[in-house]
């Protein structure tokens, strides 16, 4: 059996994994501890590390009828099959979530039209709009604001900081 992904609704995520186990099949939300902060309180909630997924354990003809549980959108396909996640990157997600060396845990996708501050290089401290994203060559096409240039690159994810639009 293999690790799969399942699109979900927003918010939903544990109510995936819960119909999913209630299936009979393994399910996992991975969840990160955050403070929250209202006007008169903050609270420490558990909150999804990958929001709108939830990871099955399944066999291959399973991911579809899974998709079918409350709140579940569809499976995360990739080249027209269901994506497969290697029981080695989710005992490592475990791990690093078990680990307390880490302070704060975010996950951060582009998106065309993202602004992200260069932290390293040549244009460090300049600010670049996302044009395109290629996850396949993991490469981001990028507009530099004061000069109009436009580059293709790979940067590693401390090379950059993503800013608020």
């Amino acid at each position: 059996m293999n690790w799969y992904l399942i699109y979900t609704r927003s918010r939903f995520e544990r109510i995936v994994e819960g119909q999913v186990i209630k299936a009979g099949y393994e399910a996992w939300v991975p969840l990160v501890s955050q403070v929250k902060q209202w006007s008169d309180r903050k609270k420490v909630v558990n909150e999804p590390l990958f929001r709108s997924y939830c990871l099955v354990r399944c066999l291959p003809r399973d991911v579809t009828k899974l998709s079918s549980v409350t709140g579940a959108v569809r499976p995360v396909y990739y080249n027209g099959k269901p994506a497969i996640i290697r029981d080695s990157e989710v005992e490592q997600i475990r791990a690093i979530l078990e680990s307390n060396e880490y302070k704060e845990i975010t996950v951060t996708s582009l998106e065309p039209g993202d602004l992200i501050r260069m932290k390293k290089g040549v244009f460090s401290e300049r600010i670049a709009q996302v044009d395109s994203v290629d996850s396949k060559q993991q490469t981001l096409t990028l507009i530099l604001e004061e000069s109009g240039f436009v580059l293709r690159i790979k940067l590693s994810a401390d090379a950059f900081e993503k800013v608020a639009n």
